[in-house]
This record gives C-alpha cells, structure tokens and sequence, in this order.
C-alpha cells in the first residue's frame, strides 16, 4: 500500500525440523515436524517467513526473512517468566552467588548444543546483508560459536565468579540436542562475527550489575 522498498521479518532457529540434519540449511525449512516446546513461537515464525515469500511472489518486492541464532546481550529481557537461555542463567547465577546460596539446579541433561550470538553482531549482520544479500530465500544469521548448556554455566559461573553446585534435572525438558545453523550464504557475502561469547556475556554480566 504505502511502497515500502525494505522489509526484514526475523525467523528463528527454533523453526527448523526438530530432527534436520545440522548445521541446519535454509532449505529444510518445512521439512518436517518441529519441537513440540516451540510449536507456538515456531509456527508463527514460519508463517511469517512464508508471508514474505508470497509477498515477494506476487508484487516483485525484495522483503527479507533472516533466521538468527539465538541472541543475547545489553537491554536483555530478565523478565522470568519470558527470559531466554543466557539471561536466565545469568539472573538465576548472580542470585544465587548474592544470596550465598550453595546449589543451583539447571533443566536437561546440560548436553544439548547451542549457538548464540551477541546482540549487536546480529545487527551488524542484518545491516550487512540488506546491503549485500541479493537473493529471496531465507539466510541464516549466525556466530559460527557452538557451545553446550554445561560449558555455557561454566563459563557464566567463572563470569559471575559463582562456586556452588550445578545439579541438571534430567526430568526436565531441555529441547532438541543440538540448534546449530548453516551460516555460509552469509560468510560468502564478506561478513563475520565481531564479539565472541566470553566477551560478550562479561560485557552483558557488567551492564546488568550496573
């Protein structure tokens, strides 16, 4: 209606098939069933992506959908009831170091694999693929940086300088095994992330006391 020349609608890793093969490929996107924990915010992100695509289809645009990692960094959301992996650890590990609190429990097993990316890469990315990134399909965002839930709450606890017990509670759900994206359209266009994950959640943990 109004000729808006740029539109980036954001995706999310947690719309791929719980079990496509990793690094996930834009591709297989709709290929199968996904993870049941993320089925409202999956689908809604699905319907999003394909929204753009027939938009692109039927009026010639050039809309963008971009499927970042999971990202993290200043002006996080610590509200408990919606927090994300890094922010709640991060509350629930400065709690529980201020309140000399001697263990702290964490969901799954700790083995499932994740990627992040910190807040200010992933607009870095965006902008760099607005001005670089010719095609329709979607591109994947992310860091290239993959690491597990029980190195993660190491590397915060070390951050935080928390020394209690970590215990995970294998009866709790911890998702799929694995969240790890396929990033080579984006490398081939020139660009790569700048802040790396100790970096960025000592800089976050900084903020946050502040």
């Amino acid at each position: 209606k109004f000729n808006c020349q740029k539109v980036v609608f954001l995706g999310a890793s947690c719309m791929y098939p719980k079990n496509a093969s990793q690094p996930l490929k834009e591709e297989s996107i709709m290929t199968g069933e996904i993870e049941k924990t993320n089925l409202g915010y999956g689908l809604s992100k699905i319907l999003g992506t394909k929204l753009i695509e027939l938009y692109n289809k039927q009026f010639k645009t050039d809309f963008k959908c971009i499927i970042p990692a999971a990202s993290y960094g200043p002006n996080d959301c610590f509200n408990q009831e919606k927090n994300h992996v890094i922010p709640a650890l991060l509350m629930k590990l400065h709690n529980a170091k201020v309140n000399h609190i001697n263990e702290v429990e964490i969901w799954g097993s700790g083995n499932a694999l994740r990627e992040f990316i910190h807040v200010d890469d992933m607009a870095d990315g965006i902008i760099h693929i607005l001005e670089h990134y010719r095609g329709k399909a979607e591109i994947n965002l992310g860091s290239g940086e993959e690491i597990s839930i029980k190195n993660l709450v190491k590397l915060m606890s070390k951050i935080i300088n928390y020394n209690g017990k970590i215990i995970y509670n294998n009866e709790k759900p911890e998702g799929v095994k694995r969240k790890f994206l396929d990033s080579s359209k984006i490398k081939k266009l020139g660009w790569s992330p700048k802040i790396n994950l100790e970096e960025g959640i000592k800089k976050m943990y900084e903020e946050y006391l502040k």
